[in-house]
């Protein structure tokens, strides 16, 4: 399975980080130093990719919905698939060992109710007795 993921994604982000900032620095000629400059694109990468996506919902702008940021956004898109074929082979790659966890599972699960339920029910006939005696006492003393 091919990987679509850069080698290197500091360096797509430093590229595109400088080719922002020769952009900036065209349109506004030299006015700026090349500090401002830098920092100015930095924040602005740094808000556009990395900063949750936030959408008013109505008009007045007090209900508000949060989308992650694009990166997770793309991360995801790139990385769902991976995670399901990967899930896909351990489980058939460890078939029987998951079914036979689970007929454990069923089993252990049947085991205790059985025992619960006789536990019940000697507990019941135990109270029964006891308030039985209680009963007889009361009524012939």
């Amino acid at each position: 399975m091919t990987n679509n993921l850069p080698t290197n994604p500091q360096s797509v982000f430093e590229r595109f980080q400088d080719s922002v900032k020769d952009k900036m620095a065209d349109l506004v000629a030299d006015s700026l130093p090349d500090e401002v400059l830098t920092e100015m694109v930095q924040r602005a990468v740094e808000e556009m990719l990395f900063s949750d996506r936030i959408t008013h919902t109505n008009k007045y702008g007090s209900e508000r919905k949060i989308d992650p940021s694009w990166f997770k956004d793309e991360v995801m898109k790139i990385a769902k698939p991976l995670i399901e074929q990967t899930v896909r082979e351990k489980i058939e790659a460890h078939e029987s060992d998951i079914e036979q966890a689970i007929a454990d599972m069923i089993i252990g699960n049947e085991m205790m109710a059985r025992f619960t339920n006789a536990l019940a029910e000697r507990l019941d006939k135990s109270f029964q007795d006891g308030i039985q005696e209680i009963r007889s006492a009361i009524m012939y003393r």
